[in-house]
């Protein structure tokens, strides 16, 4: 008998205490034969900072989220969170993903290796990137970017350090950070962070911009649904999620 709710598969994923926007673009782009499940880290002092992410991704509360997710019956576990999961520079994704998958049995990823592959995906070599954030996470993110075969132009950051913060900027901050950040002769821009709302702008900012425009969640959700089965998600958000990356 075929359930109601996630009947092609269920999403686990490992979410932030402050982090709102993650959740609202999950379900506009999830087809309906799939449910996505959320559990959260605190983040503490609801600081985007070096400090705190160390903090909290080495808290034992991330195998204990990731259990959460499991018992929920989640047939693959993401952690969702770009700086979190490439704060220690190369390979700190992967290592953070076996974590989970060795506490919980469940197939795992990261935003950050999301990224990655769906740069790949685009075929995007010379890319630049707009965060929110401060200069030493803008630092780390470049360097993990380069070490995994990117060339990045450019890294444009708003300086923010309180994720509560970076969910509230309006629609217009969003685009005058991707407008910022865009270098002539990049191959894809990236708009870094998962609590960033971006992705109800992508595709009009492909159009202005005349590139590939890929936000950390897209890039969550498209990784999410390839262990699905493959799954597309609902158009309109993007050239990644409306499948014609390769």
């Amino acid at each position: 008998m075929k359930p109601v709710y996630g009947g092609r598969g269920c999403i686990g994923v490992i979410d932030l205490s402050t982090c709102t926007s993650l959740t609202a673009e999950f379900q506009l782009t999830l087809p309906l034969e799939v449910v996505a499940v959320f559990s959260r880290l605190r983040l503490p002092r609801g600081e985007v900072s070096v400090e705190a992410l160390d903090e909290m991704v080495r808290s034992a509360r991330v195998e204990e989220a990731g259990l959460e997710l499991a018992d929920a019956g989640a047939s693959s576990i993401v952690f969702a969170c770009t700086t979190g999961s490439l704060l220690h520079g190369p390979g700190f994704d992967i290592a953070l993903a076996q974590r989970i998958e060795k506490a919980t049995a469940v197939r795992a990823t990261t935003t950050s290796t999301a990224v990655v592959n769906a740069l790949h995906a685009l075929n995007a070599k010379r890319i630049c990137i707009g965060t929110p954030y401060v200069d030493e996470l803008n630092r780390r993110e470049r360097v993990f970017f380069e070490a995994a075969g990117f060339e990045v132009l450019g890294i444009q950051g708003l300086g923010l350090r309180y994720d509560r913060e970076i969910g509230r900027l309006s629609e217009a901050a969003v685009k005058q950070l991707a407008r910022s950040a865009d270098v002539v002769g990049a191959d894809a821009l990236f708009l870094s962070c998962t609590n960033l709302p971006a992705l109800p702008f992508l595709a009009e900012l492909e159009v202005e911009l005349g590139k590939p425009v890929l936000s950390s969640n897209a890039a969550t959700i498209w990784e999410s649904l390839r262990l699905v089965d493959g799954l597309p998600a609902r158009g309109g958000f993007g050239r990644l999620l409306s499948g014609v990356a390769d």
